[in-house]
């Protein structure tokens, strides 16, 4: 992630049909295994987690939806509680 967060373009990905860039992550110590690459979870303590395929999940720290502004983790959450 370092290498394309600001004030590079940033990593994106789809939700819900729109762009949403990745500011900042970290490698979480929820374990990944025997689930589809992909698979978002969030949690009760306000975490959003994607299992990578390596047996690896990584916490969203920091987002920005198409459209909106940049968001912290609870923030992020949040909009996609409300995007669903």
């Amino acid at each position: 992630m370092r290498a394309v967060s600001k004030p590079w373009p940033g990593a994106f990905t789809d939700v819900f049909g729109k762009k949403v860039t990745i500011w900042k992550t970290r490698l979480s110590p929820h374990g990944g295994h025997d689930v589809f690459p992909g698979k978002v979870e969030l949690t009760e303590n306000n975490s959003v987690l994607v299992f990578a395929g390596d047996d690896h999940t990584i916490e969203i720290l920091a987002a920005r939806p198409e459209g909106g502004e940049d968001l912290d983790a609870t923030g992020f959450r949040d909009w996609l509680v409300k995007s669903v």
